[in-house]
């Protein structure tokens, strides 16, 4: 019984795993950019804690934030102006006033919106770069601390003769 014990004390050392591989960030694009660790979603607040281990996926990773956030401001001005210029010229066609100068205001506002929605895209796609090279940067760091293959070394120790596992 005693040996049994010992050979599966020493089966549970062997196979043991010091870091779980599943600690690697994924993204990932459906409808809205979605970020994954061990298989459950995290909020895009929690990365930055999760990442900030890492200064270099830190510093991309907040190249994207910068640009996320400023993706997100000339998006939401933009549908504001362009939903402005198109309600001011539908209750200016139902009212019939002066047409010169609300036509004047209702193209301005559309064209000033499509423009800042227009600037939102170059932006959100510089997010996702930053997002993706700050993720890939964090994985790859990962895999230098990973798992290291176990080993029984039996010979002779600093405590005499014995055996030792390295995992």
């Amino acid at each position: 019984m005693r040996s049994f014990s010992i050979a599966a004390l020493l089966f549970c050392f062997i196979f043991s795993n010091g870091q779980d591989i599943s600690d690697t960030l994924s993204m990932v694009k459906k409808n809205t950019i979605k970020f994954y660790q061990h298989n459950t979603e995290i909020r895009f607040a929690d990365i930055s804690d999760i990442i900030n281990s890492d200064p270099e996926a830190s510093k991309y990773f907040r190249y994207a934030k910068i640009n996320r956030s400023f993706s997100n401001v000339f998006l939401g001005l933009g549908i504001i102006s362009f939903g402005y210029g198109v309600l001011n010229g539908l209750s200016n066609a139902i009212e019939e006033d002066e047409p010169s100068q609300l036509l004047a205001g209702t193209i301005a506002g559309i064209i000033v919106g499509g423009a800042l929605i227009g600037i939102s895209f170059p932006l959100k796609s510089a997010y996702k770069k930053h997002a993706r090279k700050a993720l890939k940067i964090y994985n790859h760091g990962l895999g230098a601390s990973g798992y290291r293959s176990p080993e029984l070394i039996i010979g002779y120790t600093n405590n005499g003769f014995g055996f030792v596992i390295h995992f």
